[in-house]
């Protein structure tokens, strides 16, 4: 290759070739130490930066992944944004990619690696890619927003259905598209988990009019008739909601200020039930993770979604409406997360206590038993309660009486 040929190569990709070699001991992000072992001509030599000698790579196999890495967000504001040399230059913010660097600073800990990458790039400028739109993180948050304040106020039944009279600017997403796309993200973040047959969870029922309850079938999910609004189901459709503790269990109903007497009582999975944890956001993958990288919108998203759920309806929402948005979701969820599967169950952070995992169990009244049944449990029971482990407590007290 010519020198015109290898320049006008390196202008289109937009960095120069050096001579540097680094070892994969001065990198800190996995995906480039990954890509210098399974890319680059590994070979005895010195790190250029460590001076340790051991296997070595040409850096240039990681300018090369980072130049990916921060292609797919930015891009050359020639291509994206206006231009006004009266108005100071482009009309967006734009950035050399030592500034990027330090945004995304995943690489190395070592700052000669940095600069040395950062060099090879010269004095290219940068800018986010569509500018003058939303990101696609913000674009889900700023949906799910919109999305949360319509059926609380303006539409419910038909929220599925496009709203004709709906404005939407550059990167906004429709609302009746929301459901969906959370659920997608969801998917695409893989958050579901098995609960495996032997789990325990505790529950607590609470009786304004004072009566204790010993049995399955009386401190398990409700009845229909029974079942009130809650956070993930609306009136009318019953969920065991507990808690990984009995002590998290008892805050998730507000003990002790709860108005009327206590049961409580460990229940144990009978059967493997598919669930979606929310109780912890997987990491954001790093600009870098060319496999991941696809997937920083929706899990930056599932971050703020995550902390969004926990959120309890405050004591002024009689109606419970805060809860609607979230009663939607996991109705979409229950049967929609997974082509040709239902969800059992979604799990969560307390917003009683973080450190507490809670649960919504789609398990129907009439499929809890006592560990007292006589027999083998029917094929239908999916939750037994350890009758052992009933505990009664009246409002107030912390006295509990087994």
């Amino acid at each position: 290759m010519g020198i015109s040929d290898h320049a006008m190569e390196a202008a289109e990709r937009g960095w120069v070739d050096g001579d540097e070699w680094i070892c994969g001991r001065c990198l800190t992000n996995p995906s480039l130490r990954r890509a210098i072992f399974e890319q680059g001509e590994q070979e005895a030599g010195t790190c250029t930066f460590c001076n340790a000698a051991m296997s070595v790579a040409l850096l240039d196999v990681v300018v090369s992944e980072v130049a990916g890495g921060l292609s797919a967000e930015y891009d050359d504001p020639i291509s994206e944004a206006g231009y006004d040399g009266a108005e100071g230059g482009y009309q967006t913010t734009t950035y050399n990619t030592g500034d990027l660097l330090q945004m995304h600073d995943d690489i190395s800990a070592d700052s000669n690696v940095v600069e040395a990458i950062a060099n090879r790039f010269g004095s290219r400028v940068w800018c986010q890619r569509n500018p003058y739109a939303l990101t696609p993180e913000q674009a889900l948050v700023d949906g799910w927003d919109s999305f949360c304040d319509s059926v609380k106020k303006s539409r419910r039944y038909t929220l599925l259905v496009p709203d004709p009279n709906e404005t939407l600017h550059a990167g906004e997403l429709a609302r009746h598209t929301i459901p969906g796309l959370v659920a997608g993200a969801i998917a695409d973040a893989n958050l579901t988990k098995v609960i495996l047959e032997g789990a325990r969870w505790w529950r607590v029922r609470v009786d304004a009019d004072g009566g204790w309850h010993s049995m399955a079938s009386a401190i398990g999910t409700p009845e229909p008739q029974y079942s009130k609004d809650n956070r993930m189901t609306p009136k009318g459709i019953g969920a065991f909601y507990g808690a990984t503790t009995l002590d998290g269990a008892l805050a998730e109903v507000g003990y002790p200020r709860t108005a009327g007497n206590l049961s409580a009582g460990e229940f144990e999975v009978l059967v493997p039930l598919t669930v979606i944890d929310l109780s912890t956001a997987p990491p954001i993958p790093s600009l870098f993770d060319r496999d991941r990288r696809h997937l920083r919108g929706p899990i930056t998203f599932l971050h703020e979604f995550s902390e969004a759920i926990r959120v309890e309806s405050p004591p002024s929402d009689v109606h419970l409406l805060g809860y609607i948005p979230t009663q939607v979701i996991t109705e979409m969820l229950r049967y929609y997360a997974i082509p040709g599967k239902q969800i059992d169950g979604i799990l969560w952070r307390s917003a009683k206590n973080p450190n507490e995992v809670v649960c919504a169990l789609f398990v129907d009244h009439n499929a809890m038993i006592d560990s007292t049944a006589p027999g083998r449990p029917p094929a239908a029971a999916r939750m037994m309660l350890d009758v052992g482990t009933v505990e009664h407590r009246s409002s107030g007290s912390s006295n509990p009486s087994v």
